[in-house]
């Protein structure tokens, strides 16, 4: 079969329009090139009529016209051309030569396109037109049903007292394109052949879609040859772009991409150039301890730098600070930074632990006391102020009030008289327990009254002090362990503290606990009087003697 090409009837069209005197060949060679840069175009195999075995209308033309203008056209190279008139003539196949289409322009110029193969012959049956002797050889012959060509053969003689009996064997096999080849055979040595007709191709169809940059086609391809040809062009997909801009940066470029969702190719442009950076500038003057810098920080990015380093200036200006020990309170000297505020040097003045007794009347007292912020001794006093009958002693220090002959009561911490005083309250409520409930403690393992114990006194001592900075149950260096806690604060005598326990539910459980053997009692007074308490109790089932801390 003959393969056609696109490109040679556009040629063949050019020399037509060049006949004409309307556009050379080189014009329209060079349009075709134009159009090429646009779409890719695939050699198309015409489909014709190859596998039709029927015969054509022999001797009968097809006449008519073709346009090819560019007024409304859609010409397949996407071209303007002016308009020509072609006469069209279409010559069928026949069995023997090839049909094809004749294209004739008003001018006298033609071409040829559109071939269609030769159908091949399709023959009858044999029928014997001589009869065979013994002495000379038959004849039979068959018509094509389509051109009524008449094909003849010989048959053998016959041979005296033999029967012909043939066996038939095909000794070349039809193709596509070809006839095959049936050989008949006699055992005497006599044969003939009969012509097997084209198989004719057999086409399966392969569609093939257009992309954003190649064209559609369908692709057919014979399953008996595997020739395969191509037709139904189809233009490429234009891209569907989506655009997605990044803005410059101080370190980078701008630009905006542009992907297509087809296909996913994708291009860049609209290229801005890095923005760079813009800087704050933050000097920091160096100190006693620390060097001095100039920070640089870009107000885009956060981008920052460093520069003109200066050395810490260090301590210069030094001053010292005194406050004397009293009474109660420690006091120090030290020395500190004037510039920076910081303590280069410090040493504690213990208390002195003597007070300095002034006698004044309850009056004088009252407002002194008022005047320090001694709240519990401003208490103590508020019935008894404009009272200048009575008199009290009131010391020149920690401006605490002395009563009695020698005692101070509000000494700073609890001292084992003060914690054996509270430890009395505590053994009467254990006794009332058991009077009131005789089997709450058992009598052999139990203990009803707590014994003071002098470490515990001392240790809770320290726990409130701790708990006069943070004021809570927690662990700390001196948590006892094995030991229950009761703590208070604001309650300015002894009897207070005790009452506030004993009507708290947990407290009070504490206080009467049946495993409780030892017992101790601290206080701490703030520098402004406020009270904190703190009452331990020792659980038996730890070693008296190893309070684990």
């Amino acid at each position: 079969m003959k393969r056609i090409l696109i490109m040679l009837s556009v040629l063949i069209l050019a020399i037509g329009f060049s006949a004409c005197g309307k556009k050379s060949a080189k014009d329209i060679s060079s349009d075709k090139a134009e159009s090429a840069a646009s779409d890719t175009f695939i050699e198309v195999e015409p489909t014709g009529n190859e596998t039709n075995n029927e015969p054509p209308t022999s001797g009968n033309v097809a006449d008519g016209t073709v346009t090819v203008s560019d007024a409304g056209s859609s010409a397949s190279d996407g071209k303007q051309h002016p308009a020509y008139t072609y006469k069209k003539a279409v010559v069928p196949a026949t069995c023997e030569k090839d049909g094809f289409t004749k294209y004739t322009c008003d001018c006298g110029a033609s071409y040829t396109d559109d071939t269609v193969l030769a159908t091949g012959h399709k023959y009858g049956d044999w029928k014997e037109t001589k009869a065979p002797t013994e002495s000379s050889v038959g004849k039979e012959e068959r018509t094509c049903k389509n051109c009524k060509k008449k094909e003849t053969r010989d048959i053998p003689k016959l041979i005296p007292g033999h029967t012909h009996s043939y066996t038939a064997k095909v000794t070349t096999e039809p193709s596509c394109t070809s006839e095959g080849i049936k050989t008949f055979s006699c055992s005497c040595g006599a044969s003939y052949t009969e012509t097997i007709g084209k198989t004719g191709h057999k086409y399966t169809d392969t569609v093939v879609a257009p992309t954003c940059t190649t064209p559609g086609y369908t692709k057919h391809t014979c399953s008996g040859c595997n020739k395969t040809y191509y037709d139904n062009n189809v233009k490429v997909i234009p891209h569907k772009y989506t655009d997605e801009v990044v803005a410059p940066t101080c370190t980078s470029g701008g630009y905006t991409t542009h992907t297509c969702s087809v296909c996913n190719h994708k291009y860049t442009d609209s290229k801005k150039s890095e923005l760079g950076h813009d800087y704050d500038s933050n000097v920091v003057k160096a100190t006693c301890t620390s060097d001095g810098y100039t920070t640089h920080k870009c107000k885009r990015c956060g981008h920052y730098y460093t520069d003109n380093k200066t050395s810490a200036t260090g301590h210069k200006n030094i001053k010292t600070d005194k406050k004397a020990a009293t009474c109660m309170f420690d006091g120090y000297e030290k020395q500190v930074c004037a510039d920076c505020g910081a303590t280069i040097k410090e040493v504690t003045i213990p208390e002195t632990g003597k007070h300095t007794y002034v006698a004044k009347t309850c009056d004088e007292a009252y407002w002194e006391v008022s005047q320090y912020n001694m709240t519990f001794y401003h208490k103590m006093l508020a019935n008894y102020h404009r009272r200048t009958d009575l008199m009290c002693n009131i010391c020149t220090q920690c401006h605490c009030i002395k009563q009695g002959k020698d005692t101070d009561i509000w000494s700073k911490y609890s001292d084992e008289e003060q914690s054996k005083l509270m430890l009395k309250y505590v053994n009467e409520l254990r006794r009332q327990k058991k009077a009131s409930d005789p089997g709450f403690y058992n009598i052999i393992n139990d203990k009803v009254e707590l014994v003071y114990d002098a470490k515990l006194t001392e240790l809770a001592n320290i726990r409130a002090k701790e708990i006069s900075v943070m004021y809570g149950h927690y662990e700390s260096n001196t948590t006892v362990t094995g030991a229950a806690e009761c703590i208070s604060k604001g309650h300015n005598t002894i009897e207070i503290a005790f009452d506030s326990w004993n009507n708290s539910t947990g407290h009070h459980n504490i206080m009467i606990a049946k495993n409780g053997v030892r017992f101790g009692y601290g206080r701490y007074v703030t520098e402004n009087c406020n009270v904190f308490h703190v009452l331990l109790v020792w659980d038996k089932h730890h070693d008296a003697n190893n309070y684990d801390q």
